[in-house]
């Protein structure tokens, strides 16, 4: 996974974006047809104009960034997708002698993203229809989660 992010990285970069690391965003403003970007940089401020912006950030975060959220979000600017974790607990690391300690893997199924962690746990993280899944799952009772896992 970690591959496939690098390497989409470099291919952003051979277009021509340009990637910024930490940097915190401060605010977001509009003016005429351009979105002004504030950042904090290593202490200093700095000014970015774009004309096209999309922003993945959390909506407890927007409120400090001067973009009158919600109130001047529609549902076509801004939504909101249902998540899920779950994990289980071993007695002993099974996923070790397949190599899997540390790792994540993409499944095609409801369980989407697995992780197996430390000696003794292997968590999911769903999102979307996923999310939905699992959570009713567990409103139908243990047995019936434990089975579908």
């Amino acid at each position: 996974y970690h591959e496939l992010l690098c390497q989409l990285q470099h291919q952003a970069q051979a277009a021509g974006v340009e990637f910024r690391l930490e940097h915190r965003l401060l605010s977001v403003e509009k003016s005429g047809a351009e979105h002004v970007l504030a950042f904090s940089h290593h202490g200093d401020t700095q000014m970015h104009r774009t004309r096209h912006l999309v922003m993945t950030i959390p909506p407890s975060a927007m409120p400090r960034l001067n973009l009158d959220f919600p109130a001047a979000w529609s549902p076509f600017q801004y939504d909101s997708l249902p998540l899920f974790k779950g994990f289980f607990t071993f007695d002993t690391a099974w996923w070790d002698a397949l190599g899997l300690t540390d790792k994540v893997l993409m499944a095609a199924n409801p369980l989407r993203k697995v992780y197996f962690k430390s000696d003794k746990y292997v968590l999911f993280y769903t999102d979307s229809k996923s999310a939905t899944y699992w959570r009713d799952s567990l409103e139908l009772g243990e047995d019936v989660y434990l089975e579908r896992v």
